[in-house]
């Protein structure tokens, strides 16, 4: 991608009206404006210092808060005890200095696993909720802005053998990506249902 050619594996994608971004397990944030087809864009690139903290996988805008949110799949510590969210200031593309911490004690009352590893974020554009999915555990999640878990609940490897893509459409239909797996990718919508 480009201008000069970047290649590398991104962990998630992010659009905040006309800027987009990009960020790698490292923390490594590119940003750029949308492209023609076919067309190389510039980009402009900023160490967030996440790799330091944490194993990055997943980004989100939140529009409420002004931020970006960038999910850890892993923590140095390897302490499991919190799944572990950080906000990326729109207006300087700093990290905020306190993470969200989301009580991994509050999944077993969802029947899940405490070992919760983020593989996407999304914003819920309607309620302001974060919507967290983890490959590893086949398992998604809804939390409050301040790290409450509300729901969750087992995916399972039959429909969604490895969840790694997450987002809320404007009418909130929720679409999961499944990364490829001796096969073909896959893609699939879930409405909304009644409040």
């Amino acid at each position: 991608m480009g201008v000069p050619v970047l290649a590398g594996d991104f962990e998630g994608i992010a659009v905040a009206g006309d800027r987009f971004f990009l960020i790698n397990s490292q923390g490594l944030l590119l940003e750029f404006k949308e492209g023609a087809a076919d067309e190389s864009v510039s980009f402009h690139g900023v160490n967030t210092g996440l790799g330091n903290r944490c194993e990055v996988e997943g980004l989100a805008y939140e529009a409420a808060e002004e931020a970006l949110v960038a999910a850890c799949k892993t923590v140095p510590s390897g302490d499991e005890s919190f799944i572990v969210l950080y906000r990326i200031r729109l207006s300087d593309l700093v990290v905020e200095s306190d993470p969200i911490l989301v009580p991994a004690a509050g999944l077993e009352a969802f029947g899940l696993v405490d070992h919760f590893a983020p593989s996407g974020v999304e914003v819920d554009p309607e309620t302001g909720s974060f919507y967290l999915i983890s490959a590893r555990q086949e398992s998604i999640i809804r939390v409050t802005p301040d790290g409450r878990i509300i729901s969750g609940f087992h995916l399972g490897s039959d429909r969604h053998p490895r969840a790694e893509g997450i987002s809320v459409l404007p009418d909130g239909t929720l679409l999961l990506a499944d990364e490829r797996q001796r096969g073909r990718a896959h893609l699939t919508a879930y409405a909304r249902g009644p409040a």
